[in-house]
């Protein structure tokens, strides 16, 4: 075999086949709900720790939009109300 040939397969990378080091997919839960009445940012921080302490994690929160429509007008305002989407790993795969 040709030496230059034979140095290069020496040194070259060998790949890992499909699959090998490679962990189960994780599996999630999901929560998602309304939260109303959040008076300053203390209260929402409050809530979320909560929810923490569980183990779940805020994915996002959004104002929710009331649209009131008529014939002439669209009157659309945020409102007191959050909707908030958090997420934990399932139980089974911790």
């Amino acid at each position: 075999m040709n030496e230059v040939l034979a140095r290069a397969l020496e040194m070259a990378v060998k790949v890992p086949p499909p699959n090998e080091g490679v962990s189960q997919m994780e599996k999630w839960e999901y929560k998602a709900f309304h939260v109303r009445n959040m008076n300053t940012g203390a209260d929402m921080v409050n809530a979320l720790r909560e929810y923490g302490e569980q183990g779940w994690e805020l994915v996002s929160v959004n104002p929710t939009i009331d649209s009131t429509a008529s014939a002439s007008y669209t009157h659309v305002h945020t409102t007191n109300k959050y909707f908030v989407v958090m997420k934990r790993r399932k139980e089974s795969y911790m």
